[in-house]
């Protein structure tokens, strides 16, 4: 285990309620990055989940994703998260789902699938 990474970890958790949106996107990406050792920043992660900007709930989905297995009490939010208004956010919370790869992620990734409309011409008057 790299102490150096796990030292790291509680202080990059507090800084994602910082007010500069700059600095919670970065220490959210440092998280991701380190991996599974930043398992421990997981219950700030998943208010980041709620954030008013998109990046933030974007970099969020896929931080959760590169930390791995370990973050399985991440699935009830990440399935919230594909609901989100941003596409980027969703598709980062669908990333980390399968990355997370439990069966009830995977469940819930499937019944997202079945149910999105991918093509961005289908309108109600077009629908073919």
């Amino acid at each position: 285990m790299d102490i150096s990474a796990q030292n790291a970890v509680p202080a990059l958790a507090k800084v994602l309620s910082d007010s500069c949106v700059e600095v919670r996107r970065h220490a959210i990406e440092t998280l991701g990055t380190i991996g599974e050792i930043a398992k421990d920043a997981v219950p700030p992660l998943l208010e980041a989940l709620h954030d008013e900007e998109d990046e933030v709930r974007s970099d969020t989905a896929l931080a959760l994703g590169q930390i791995g297995t370990t973050v399985q009490d991440a699935v009830p939010s990440l399935i919230d998260a594909l609901k989100d208004e941003n596409r980027y956010v969703r598709f980062h919370a669908g990333v980390a789902l399968r990355g997370i790869g439990t069966p009830e992620a995977i469940d819930a990734l499937l019944r997202f699938f079945s149910k999105s409309r991918w093509c961005h011409s289908t309108t109600s008057t077009s629908t073919f």
